[in-house]
């Protein structure tokens, strides 16, 4: 085996403990994170030369367990034809456009339901803080923050009070939201990946 696959395969393997340890910690003290652990399913990440990792999510107390090895029963599993593509695809800056490129290109494969690929990026993003969108400071002077009723346009500006639900006689928007990818596997639903 040549030695920069070799160590391609040991720095995938680095990178997906690493990746699990933080998690880990995150699920014990990161209150956004552990927001986000809603569900009980099982992430597994591998690579053709033999590098894998799992991670299970536990919504009973909002952690994440890190495991070497493939997963016995993964919710979903993202498989990279070599380690450098894994390398490639986790730690660019545009992971998920990479990720979809090695698909598209198959030189990687997805077992299971997508949607969860872009939670679990999320949930990287929130243990490395790398390449994630900053948030804006402060808003920008003159940015409407809260209605002002001296302006001129005041009276022509409809309000409507907040609601929590959909009204039902709005039937096309209930149509159009329950076929909103995101809620749907929130829910539970398998939605097909593409």
């Amino acid at each position: 085996m040549p030695i920069a696959r070799r160590l391609a395969d040991a720095g995938f393997g680095v990178l997906l403990a690493a990746l699990g340890l933080l998690m880990e910690v995150a699920s014990r003290l990161h209150p956004a994170f552990r927001r986000q652990v809603t569900r009980d399913l099982v992430v597994e990440v591998s690579s053709a030369g033999g590098a894998a990792h799992h991670y299970a999510f536990t919504a009973g107390d909002r952690r994440v367990a890190s495991r070497r090895g493939p997963a016995p029963e993964p919710t979903i599993a993202v498989r990279f034809d070599s380690s450098l593509l894994g390398l490639r695809c986790l730690l660019s800056p545009h992971a998920v456009g990479s990720i979809v490129q090695a698909l598209l290109a198959r030189r990687a494969t997805v077992r299971g339901n997508a949607v969860i690929l872009l939670w679990f990026y999320g949930l990287t993003r929130l243990v490395i803080p790398y390449a994630r969108q900053r948030r804006l400071g402060t808003p920008l002077p003159g940015t409407i923050i809260s209605p002002d009723p001296a302006s001129r346009v005041a009276a022509r500006t409809t309000r409507e009070p907040a609601a929590a639900e959909l009204d039902p006689a709005w039937t096309d928007a209930a149509a159009r939201r329950a076929r909103m990818a995101m809620l749907r596997v929130a829910a539970g639903e398998r939605i097909p990946m593409w």
